[in-house]
């Protein structure tokens, strides 16, 4: 059985374009008669008439849900077997070659978090702690997710929460979950560093942005950017 992995996106563009793929995913969802009134990324291609031979053979993610826009931002959450489906938004991006598609995945089974905001334009998270502290006075922080934009709000975050001083992330890594075991045996701790997926930049027009050396980067393993340009209309 695949391990879920769990996928926020943050889609940018024209005003127009953003308030038709909101509203009509919204009514998608609204509309849809499965168990969890999820939509399926095939439902999706096929609701905005994507080509079929732009269709990836791994489309196994559904959109669980859908914000309204704010701040000229629309943000879509999506579920998705043991990675983020670039692919499938790369596919619908044909119909939307105007709007950019940013995104944040998790998948702590295997320990994946990656963005393809290199700019950390949407996304400027740099250090997620899994962690159980029984010992705390805050309730909040007996069992938790954090996020971090930097690692000097990491190693204040340890010093005020766990009252340890630590050099740095590496340390972190490597010296907390001894030192929360020992306090109690049901304590844990496991931080990761975001990675960057800089294959799917291409989702972004801003990759056009890029120094040449990132550049190389921004094209789908798969070739389906270049099937994409190819059926670009001249």
């Amino acid at each position: 059985m695949a391990n879920t992995c769990c996928n926020k996106l943050k889609l940018t563009g024209p005003k127009k374009d953003l308030k038709k793929i909101h509203d009509e995913i919204d009514a998608l969802l609204r509309n849809n008669n499965n168990a969890y009134h999820w939509l399926e990324a095939e439902d999706m291609l096929k609701h905005f008439q994507v080509p079929e031979k732009l269709w990836p053979s791994d489309r196994r993610c559904a959109i669980t849900d859908v914000e309204d826009i704010k701040d000229d931002v629309l943000v879509i959450w999506t579920e998705s077997s043991w990675n983020f489906k670039s692919d499938v938004w790369r596919a619908f991006r044909s119909k939307f070659h105007d709007v950019d598609i940013y995104y944040f995945e998790e998948e702590f089974g295997c320990g994946i978090f990656r963005t393809n905001d290199t700019t950390e334009t949407m996304f400027p998270e740099k250090y997620v702690l899994d962690f159980c502290y029984e010992e705390s006075d805050d309730p909040e922080y007996k069992c938790a997710i954090k996020y971090f934009n930097s690692e000097e709000e990491l190693l204040t975050f340890c010093k005020n929460v766990f009252g340890k001083k630590y050099k740095s992330a590496e340390e972190v890594e490597k010296r907390l979950p001894a030192f929360l075991e020992k306090k109690n045996e049901r304590n844990s701790a496991v931080l990761h560093e975001i990675e960057y997926a800089e294959e799917d930049t291409d989702l972004i027009n801003e990759c056009q942005l890029l120094p040449s050396k990132e550049r190389e980067h921004a094209v789908s393993p798969s070739g389906l950017s270049k099937q994409l340009q190819a059926d670009q209309p001249k």
